[in-house]
């Protein structure tokens, strides 16, 4: 099968699994907060917050397995891509060790003021196993690349929509069984060491070259993996601690069923995120194979395209939230559910975080070329100012949950939105950068221009009426006639191309 088909299959079954993911949030969600009631549900969400900061202990490491798997493979050196393997599986062992460990020691001595929600000794069970759950998942993040540096993403998303489907039926029968936290808790441990476990087999399909020993583990490959993740480590140091200090200050300073107002939207961002992850977040190899060979102009013309179908995607999926979030909430929810609040926040929230996909291809540039320096400062100053307005938003002031959305997405804007591509101009050294730059943030126009157009009807009911589909009728004219007018000749003929991939000749016209 040629790189254009795996990529393209690999593509739409990521979509597929972000769509399956999505659609499983939609029916959970509502079932935990009816079933938990909405402040047992918010200590779950902060407990889960808690424990996904041990993803920290990854220290970076899972960026640079990927990026020295598919630079090995891709320069067809097998001794050297079963050194990494190898090297990287002894680190991850340790971690998940190390992880079990401070989860071990922080369940029996912290003890939180639970207000009677769970018992103490139930929470910290809970605590436990929501911790092993994730040490679990860090021997297989030594294979982390195979299946990307052979294009089989779609073998990672068909045992990934497998698995989410059959733990999701367990998940609603517990819950209508009458079963809380620590029920949940434990499905949460035993999925993610069968998860684990098929994340090793298809590593081991891929590659059928891979070969374990640890007399492959290698200091100088020890010291590359370290050399690059030390810089990854502080990125993704900075990711965990934006995607959760925002609720440990709602948690803290407002209230757990503020909490679970604010998670709402929080989510479908998240889901949001999640599928256009899936769907384009495929380019490391790409960029790395292009890296290898010196091809400056290639680089140039995938990171221009990549970068003008992210900011595409970017602009509609701020459309779509703009048009319906408010009646996603509401029919989702309830009318007794506070889907205003949560509405404003999607909004607030979305324009920051959704835009990380649209500088998506710098940074993958910025992996593929190892030069973290610049993330790692822009991300410094980002956590900060996020931090530095929470405690004066929420601390000091007093204010609701509407300012830590702002607190969000304003360091987002100013750091990553509109910096970064300007800050990536030297290292990147490719020629033409200021058009490139342009050209990839011109699709922006299109969410402004259908803001317009929403503020001209001036809609808020949350209902789906005739004054909405209406709305929403005009928009997609405007959205395709302003595609087809703005689009690049090489998108138009990728856009073609897919077209008759898709498409049977018997269904054309």
């Amino acid at each position: 099968m040629s790189q254009f088909k795996l990529l393209l299959r690999g593509s739409a079954l990521r979509t597929v699994e972000a769509i399956v993911a999505i659609v499983v949030g939609l029916i959970t969600l509502p079932l935990m907060n009816s079933h938990l009631g909405a402040e047992l549900y918010g200590l779950w969400v902060l407990i889960g917050s808690v424990t996904a900061m041990m993803y920290i202990f990854d220290m970076g490491f899972a960026s640079a397995v990927t990026q020295k798997i598919a630079y090995s493979i891709g320069q067809k050196d097998h001794l050297n891509t079963n050194r990494v393997i190898s090297t990287a599986l002894l680190i991850y062992s340790s971690l998940a060790l190390l992880i079990a460990i401070v989860v071990m020691a922080a369940a029996f001595f912290y003890k939180p003021n639970l207000n009677g929600l769970v018992d103490p000794n139930e929470f910290r069970w809970i605590l436990i196993l929501s911790g092993l759950a994730i040490a679990l998942e860090f021997p297989s993040k030594a294979f982390a690349g195979l299946a990307q540096a052979h294009f089989r993403h779609d073998l990672v998303a068909l045992y990934k929509i497998f698995f989410r489907v059959i733990s999701t039926v367990v998940l609603v029968v517990l819950l209508y069984m009458g079963y809380k936290v620590l029920a949940i808790a434990i499905l949460n441990l035993i999925f993610s060491l069968i998860s684990t476990l098929a994340f090793t087999l298809v590593g081991r399909y891929v590659y059928r070259q891979m070969s374990l020993s640890i007399d492959l583990v290698n200091r100088q490959v020890f010291n590359e993996l370290f050399g690059y993740s030390a810089w990854a480590f502080i990125i993704d140091l900075n990711r965990v601690l934006k995607s959760r200090i925002d609720l440990f200050f709602i948690g803290a300073y407002i209230s757990l069923s503020a909490v679970t107002t604010y998670y709402v939207a929080i989510r479908l961002i998240d889901y949001s995120a999640q599928l256009l992850n899936k769907m384009l977040s495929i380019t490391l190899p790409t960029f790395t194979a292009h890296l290898a060979a010196d091809d400056k102009k290639a680089f140039r013309e995938d990171l221009l395209l990549f970068n003008r179908i992210n900011t595409y995607a970017y602009a509609l999926a701020l459309i779509f939230f703009l048009v319906f979030g408010k009646s996603i909430i509401f029919y989702w929810l309830g009318s007794d559910f506070d889907f205003n609040t949560a509405y404003i926040i999607l909004m607030i929230v979305a324009v920051g975080r959704i835009s990380i996909v649209s500088v998506d291809g710098y940074i993958t540039s910025l992996y593929a070329k190892n030069m973290h320096k610049i993330m790692v400062g822009s991300g410094l100053a980002e956590t900060a100012l996020t931090a530095i307005l929470l405690y004066i938003f929420l601390a000091k002031l007093s204010y609701g949950s509407l300012y830590a959305a702002i607190a969000i997405s304003a360091p987002i804007i100013i750091f990553r939105f509109l910096f970064l591509p300007f800050l990536c101009y030297k290292p990147l050294q490719l020629p033409g950068y200021q058009q490139l730059v342009w050209l990839s943030y011109r699709p922006i126009f299109l969410f402004l221009m259908c803001a317009a157009i929403h503020w001209l009807f001036d809609n808020s009911d949350a209902h789906i009426s005739y004054l909405k589909i209406m709305e929403t009728i005009t928009i997609v004219v405007v959205c395709l006639i302003f595609i087809l007018l703005e689009s690049q000749s090489r998108e138009k003929s990728l856009a073609k191309k897919l077209f008759y991939k898709i498409i049977p000749p018997s269904a054309r016209f």
